[in-house]
């Protein structure tokens, strides 16, 4: 936000900072900013601090601080405890597609694989939307919120699993005011139909005692 916002001072005021130079003049204006005003800082640093206490209470007790983490195979998602690249995730679902038998599991997949190429691509398609109108007011606050919601929905991926993938993109907050703003009523009609009629398949299995992501 802080970099896209220098990007319009720099286009009002009409100075040409390179790349590089302007990326450096927001982090020190912005480090200048908070070392007058220290209590601005204490946003940026309460999910660290959430995550350190957590890790310190997980060393205390197991002696591994990265035990949420190390644990994911025990659940039986199929998450690895190492980075897999989206590109291999992909692909293991095409050949899941293409191999699996045709049970809850199949379908299941199906779900997964839909819902994240659905918001993924949204998200990917308004950060370049984003970027083209950079210099409108609107922008820093919109970038860093799609930002923030594609890395909510890629972070879960890099366990090499789509599973819960449903789930993750209820959090990212920009496919809500990308959907709000399309034009279509067609469109924006038959998106509801689905999302009512997928809605109400998944709290049918889920109320049986299917795990639903």
């Amino acid at each position: 936000e802080i970099y896209t916002k220098h990007i319009q001072i720099n286009a009002k005021h009409k100075t040409k900072l390179k790349p590089t130079k302007l990326l450096w003049k927001s982090v020190t204006d912005s480090l200048t900013e908070l070392a007058k005003n220290p209590v601005k800082a204490v946003p940026f640093f309460t999910p660290l601090l959430g995550l350190l206490s957590y890790m310190g209470y997980l060393a205390i007790r197991t002696g591994d601080p990265f035990y949420f983490i190390n644990t994911q195979p025990i659940f039986g998602a199929n998450r690895s405890t190492h980075i897999i690249l989206l590109p291999q995730v992909i692909y293991r679902y095409i050949k899941i597609f293409l191999t699996a038998a045709h049970n809850f599991q199949f379908w299941g997949a199906i779900i997964e694989f839909t819902a994240f190429m659905f918001v993924f691509s949204l998200l990917l398609w308004e950060l370049w939307k984003l970027w083209q109108r950079k210099f409108d007011e609107d922008v820093p606050a919109r970038l860093g919120l799609n930002l923030f919601s594609i890395a909510n929905i890629m972070l879960p991926t890099l366990t090499g699993t789509l599973t819960s993938t449903p789930r993750y993109a209820v959090f990212s907050l920009s496919i809500y005011l990308i959907l709000a703003e399309m034009k279509s009523i067609p469109v924006k009609i038959l998106l509801s139909v689905i999302f009512v009629l997928l809605h109400l398949l998944l709290l049918g299995l889920f109320i049986q005692g299917y795990f639903i992501g």
